[in-house]
C-alpha cells in the first residue's frame, strides 16, 4: 500500500470523529449538487469502497466531500474512462479543499518521516552434542531499533535488546549469561554528521569493528559500547576511533576485561569496487588485540571473506576465520526479496585468548565459536515477506579439551 493511501486513510479515520468541528468552518454542499450522484456512481463502480456514512441523502460539508474525492483520486488507476472523467471533474470542483487536505497530509508525512522503527523477533532451536552430553536450547530474541530524526544531520537512536531462554537451566545448552534467563538492555545514542565525511556517535550503541573477530555486539555475549565514536570517511580509506567502555553481554558484567575501559581503532581500505581490507586494534587493561582481514567478490553471486586476530595473551592466542558465501538472503529493507537465499561454508579456529566475545559476526549464535576449531555450513531462505529461516551445522572440536563438538541450528526471524 502506498504511503499516501495510508496517510490519507489515517486522516479520514481521524476526521470521521471530528466532522462536526469542521462543519462550521466549511460550507455545506447543496442537497441538489451534482457531486452527490457522482460520488454515488464511483461507490457503485467500486472506486470508493467502504464509503462510510455517505449515502447521498445526508447533507455534508465541502471538506467531507473533498475527502471522498481524494480517496477516489488514489484509486483513479483502477477506474475506466468514464469514472476518470468524473474524478477529474470533482477534482476541479473541490480544488481548494483538496489543497487543504494536501497540506495536512504533507505535515503528517513529514512528521512520520521523523521517526523510523525497525527490528526483528527471532526464535531458535539448538542441539549441542559432545562426546559426553547432548543438550538443547530454545530461545527467543527481540531487537527493536527506533530512530528519531532531529534534523538533516542528527538522529537519536533508541534500541531495546531482549533475550529469553525458553528452557530451564538444567536442560539448555550453557550458552547464556549467568545472571538469569531473561536479559534485556536499552541503549541510547546520538548520531550526528559533522559534514559528508565525518560522523560522531555518543552514548550507548552496538558495534562490529572490522570483521567481528575480536568483538561484536551481534553475538549474545557482545554487549553495546558506552562512549564516543568518531568516523572519518574517504574515497579509499575510512577511519573509526572509539573510546569508552564495553559493559559485556546484554548489559551485564561478565569479567574484568569487559567492564573496564575499552578502546579501538579501525581502518577500512576500499581496494576496488568489489574488494575491501579491514584492520582493527583493540586495547583493554588486560590485553591488546590486533585484527586484519579482507572480503571480495570472487565471481557473480560468490563472495569470500577471511580474517585473523591475535592478542598479547598466552598461546594459543591467534584465531582465523574464512567463509565462502553464495548469493544473499534479503528479508529486510524497503524491498525485501521473496525466495532470496544464501548458502555458506566457513572455517573457524578461535582460541579463547584470541577474542573478547566469540570471533564471528553472528545473530545471537550463542558464543559457540570461542574456543572452537572446525567448520560450519548452512543456509538462509526468505520463504515469506520479512520472514527468514536459518539452518546451520557446526562441526569440529573444542580447542582446549580436543573433545568433539557439534551444534545443529534452526532459527526463524521475523523482520519489521
Amino acid at each position: 500500500m502506498k504511503k499516501g493511501i495510508v496517510l490519507l486513510t489515517m486522516m479520514i479515520f481521524i476526521l470521521s470523529f471530528s466532522s462536526m468541528a469542521f462543519a462550521g468552518a466549511f460550507a455545506d454542499v447543496p442537497a441538489n449538487h451534482w457531486a452527490y450522484s457522482a460520488v454515488n456512481k464511483l461507490a457503485k463502480d467500486g472506486i470508493l469502497e467502504n464509503s462510510g456514512n455517505f449515502d447521498g441523502n445526508r447533507t455534508i460539508t465541502r471538506y467531507e466531500m473533498a475527502m471522498f474525492v481524494a480517496r477516489a483520486m488514489e484509486k483513479s488507476d483502477k477506474a475506466d474512462a468514464t469514472d476518470r472523467a468524473i474524478i477529474d471533474k470533482l477534482a476541479v470542483e473541490f480544488e481548494n479543499e483538496l489543497k487543504s487536505i494536501g497540506v495536512r497530509l504533507k505535515a503528517v508525512e513529514e512528521k512520520a518521516d521523523q521517526v523510523n522503527i525497525r527490528g526483528f523477533l527471532g526464535f531458535r532451536y539448538d542441539w549441542k552434542k559432545t562426546a559426553s552430553t547432548s543438550k538443547i536450547t530454545e530461545a527467543a530474541h527481540l531487537d527493536l531499533q527506533t530512530d528519531i530524526r532531529v534534523n538533516e544531520d542528527t538522529v537519536v537512536g533508541i534500541e531495546t535488546i531482549a533475550h529469553k531462554n525458553l528452557l530451564n537451566s538444567s536442560d539448555r545448552v550453557d550458552d547464556t549469561v549467568s545472571t538469569g534467563d531473561y536479559n534485556k538492555v536499552n541503549t541510547l545514542c546520538v548520531i550526528t554528521n559533522i559534514d559528508k565525511k565525518v560522523q560522531l556517535v555518543a552514548g550507548e550503541f552496538k558495534f562490529i569493528p572490522a570483521y567481528g573477530m575480536v568483538a561484536s555486539s551481534e553475538d549474545i555475549y557482545g554487549g553495546p559500547l558506552k562512549g564516543v565514536k568518531a568516523k572519518f570517511g574517504g574515497d579509499v580509506v575510512t577511519t573509526t576511533l572509539f573510546y569508552g567502555r564495553n559493559p559485556g553481554p546484554l548489559g551485564t558484567i561478565m569479567d574484568s576485561t569487559l567492564r573496564t575501559p575499552y578502546k579501538y581503532a579501525e581502518f577500512d581500505f576500499a581496494v576496488s569496487k568489489t574488494a575491501n581490507i579491514k584492520m582493527a586494534y583493540h586495547k583493554t587493561p588486560n590485553a591488546d588485540y590486533k585484527e586484519i582481514g579482507f572480503d571480495t567478490k570472487v565471481v557473480q553471486n560468490l563472495k569470500f571473506m577471511a580474517a585473523t586476530a591475535q592478542s598479547n595473551l598466552s598461546s594459543p592466542n591467534r584465531g582465523t576465520f574464512a567463509q565462502l558465501t553464495y548469493k544473499q538472503a534479503l528479508p529486510w529493507g524497503k524491498k525485501p526479496v521473496l525466495h532470496s537465499y544464501d548458502l555458506w561454508v566457513a572455517y573457524h579456529n578461535i582460541p579463547a585468548n584470541s577474542t573478547l566475545n566469540g570471533g564471528c559476526v553472528s545473530d545471537f549464535y550463542g558464543n559457540y565459536y570461542e574456543g572452537f576449531k572446525g567448520q560450519s555450513y548452512g543456509c538462509q531462505y526468505v520463504f515469506a515477506k520479512n520472514v527468514m529461516l536459518t539452518t546451520f551445522v557446526l562441526d569440529g572440536k573444542q580447542i582446549t579439551s580436543q573433545a568433539n563438538f557439534k551444534v545443529y541450528r534452526a532459527q526463524m526471524d521475523f523482520f519489521f
